[in-house]
Order: C-alpha cells, then sequence, then structure tokens
C-alpha cells in the first residue's frame, strides 16, 4: 500500500499475521499508514491501493458486508475522518510496482541478483539454477535439484 499525504511520501512496510487473509492484510497495512500519518499531522492523503475490494469498500462503491472485514472497515473509515481531505484510488497490481517492492522487501523476499542467462557467465554457480529453472525436465545433478528449491525465478530476476 503506498499512501500519499499530499507533498510528502512515505514507505512502510509491516509484518503481517501470518493467518490473514489478503484483504485483512490489506486494511491492516492502510490502518497502520493512516495511524502512522495521523502522527505526524498530516491533514490531507492520497492512498493508492491494489486491491480493488479494499478501495472500493471505502469509497461506497462496494457493501462491506463481511463480518471478518467488518470492524478493519469502520477502523479505517474512522480514521480517514481525521484528515481534511482524503483520496483513495485503486491502482492495479501490475501497475503498482512501489508497493509489490514494499510487500516483497518486507516478507524478506528480495533479489540476489538479475540473471540474465545471455549475461551469466558459463562458470558462474548460479548459470545451472537458472537453466534448471528455466526447464525443470532437464536432466541435472541431484545438488542442482536441490540448491533450485531455495530459488525462484521471476521476470528473469534469481530469487532465494
Amino acid at each position: 500500500m503506498l499512501i500519499l499525504p499530499r507533498g510528502r511520501k512515505y514507505e512502510f512496510s509491516l509484518l503481517i499475521v501470518a493467518r490473514s487473509t489478503n484483504n485483512q492484510t490489506e486494511y491492516q497495512a492502510l490502518m497502520k499508514g493512516l495511524e502512522l500519518l495521523r502522527e505526524i499531522c498530516a491533514d490531507a492523503v492520497e492512498i493508492f491501493g491494489d486491491s480493488m475490494l479494499v478501495i472500493n469498500q471505502l469509497i461506497g462503491i462496494y457493501e462491506c458486508r463481511s463480518e471478518v472485514l467488518i470492524s478493519y472497515y469502520e477502523r479505517c473509515l474512522q480514521l480517514l475522518k481525521d484528515f481534511k481531505d482524503f483520496h483513495l484510488e485503486h491502482i492495479p497490481r501490475l501497475h503498482n510496482e512501489e508497493a509489490n517492492w514494499l510487500a516483497q522487501h518486507a516478507s524478506g523476499y528480495q533479489p540476489i541478483q538479475e540473471v540474465l542467462t545471455s549475461i551469466v557467465d558459463v562458470d558462474d554457480w548460479r548459470t545451472q539454477i537458472v537453466d534448471y529453472s528455466m526447464d525443470p525436465s532437464k536432466k541435472v545433478e541431484r545438488r542442482v535439484r536441490f540448491q533450485a528449491t531455495k530459488y525462484v525465478l521471476l521476470d528473469d530476476e534469481l530469487y532465494y
């Protein structure tokens, strides 16, 4: 979640309880951001979130009927009343790179290094992992298969 009090940009990430749903997590992040902004006496805020459900519930397009989410919803509405002005906007996850980076950072899921197979040196230890990740049907040593379970290849970036 990216929250912008007008004129400044604040980024934060926090650990969320593992048993939370995605929607609970979105509401928890929003509540924490609004509480932090209230502490610094922000009076206007722009909120860009990738949860269409949460954003549309808060702007009144969707009704919040979930017993699980209603307390989060009501708390966020209460916090939003503390600001003279606020704007909520849904940003599709695909176009919300900053929020994705924050989420990855909070989860500890960070890129080791960009790995493009055309650039990786043949002697680089990652070459076998990248090759195997691109085609798991390849025959490789057991050691490489075991090492590869600790990594994931996303958009040509190798993550640990």
